[in-house]
């Protein structure tokens, strides 16, 4: 399955696609945008506003990987850094979740990329989805 059929599922599925499955097609698709438009932003083909928008789409991506999780977490009363960390997600990736939702200033643009792979790289590890066949990695930084 790629990116494309994660995508058709959502037109298929009357209610939608389950949530981690969304949580992963999202960070797949910034990842994928990214590098199409990253090297036009680089060259100054694109304006550079446009990676303010890379950077809002990262955001999002990360805030709802990591609240779907908190979600699923049975042990409510536990703060985000506790959960994570019992499922070996280390605190900068929740510090961009944190940064992202409450601070006045997104995250740097490497700091998302990095935070996004991470999260593509535990969804591979822990639920033995292979990200890496549906084309999110070699992103252009």
């Amino acid at each position: 399955m790629n990116h494309i059929h994660l995508s058709l599922n959502n037109f298929r599925c009357p209610e939608g696609i389950p949530v981690g499955v969304q949580c992963t097609l999202d960070l797949i698709q910034i990842c994928l945008k990214d590098r199409e438009v990253w090297p036009q932003i680089a060259s100054g083909v694109l304006p550079p506003y446009h990676e303010c928008d890379l950077q809002f789409m990262y955001s999002m991506a990360v805030v709802r990987f990591l609240n779907h999780l908190k979600a699923l977490d049975k042990n409510k009363a536990q703060s985000l850094y506790d959960m994570a960390a019992k499922l070996h997600i280390p605190d900068w990736v929740v510090n961009i979740r944190h940064d992202a939702s409450h601070s006045h200033n997104l995250p740097s643009l490497s700091i998302l990329q990095e935070g996004a792979h991470f999260c593509l790289d535990w969804i591979h590890v822990t639920m033995r989805v292979d990200v890496f066949q549906l084309g999110c990695r070699g992103t252009v930084y």
